[in-house]
């Protein structure tokens, strides 16, 4: 029992690490594009997550990779809606703001979750049917007060970069469906090589 808290400790430590640095990615990612397009941008950050990959998998965990003993093609559906959600995420924020792309994405989860009770069979309480009706209804009221602010020049921009944000939430759902499913048999670190690669 005192394992399992202290892993859900660990789980909650990494869950807000990992959001403090989504609070940033969005900002960076905005400056990014202003001197580089988002499909070199997008193309970097994939390579420096393979080439950290590569060096934590040879000096921390090198029988890792020998765990492949039958390639993972479900790997290369996954490694599409990733490279996909990175690329429609830098382009929406390209084409409105930082707000708006960390608002948006939100759709992803929300969306995961939605898909982890019909094809999952996972089990769902009237809270959090409830919470997923009020965050429909406030993307709704978002969108409609970002629309509102916007000229009719800047509207068609906005619309097409909510677009691209809406193409990188559906995507990043096909990639974490099919990592859920691939974790069953591979460690998650090999899955995210060749994801990156």
């Amino acid at each position: 029992m005192s394992n399992q808290l202290s892993n859900q400790k660990r789980g909650l430590m990494f869950a807000c690490f990992t959001a403090f640095l989504w609070g940033f990615l969005a900002i960076a990612l905005k400056v990014a594009v202003t001197h580089i397009d988002p499909i070199t941008v997008s193309w970097f950050r994939f390579s420096f997550a393979t080439l950290l990959m590569i060096l934590f998998l040879l000096f921390q965990k090198p029988g890792e990779i020998k765990t492949i003993k039958k390639f993972p093609w479900l790997a290369l559906v996954a490694a599409a809606g990733l490279s996909i959600n990175y690329i429609g995420y830098i382009s929406g924020i390209q084409l409105t703001s930082p707000n708006n792309a960390q608002i948006i994405i939100q759709f992803a989860p929300l969306l995961l979750g939605v898909i982890g009770i019909v094809f999952f069979r996972e089990k769902i309480t009237r809270r959090q049917l409830g919470g997923i009706v009020i965050a429909v209804i406030g993307f709704y009221f978002f969108y409609a007060n970002q629309l509102s602010g916007t000229t009719d020049h800047n509207r068609s921009t906005y619309n097409i970069g909510t677009f691209y944000i809406l193409i990188a939430a559906l995507s990043w759902v096909v990639y974490a469906v099919c990592q859920k499913v691939l974790v069953r048999t591979y460690p998650v670190r090999i899955i995210n090589f060749i994801l990156f690669i």
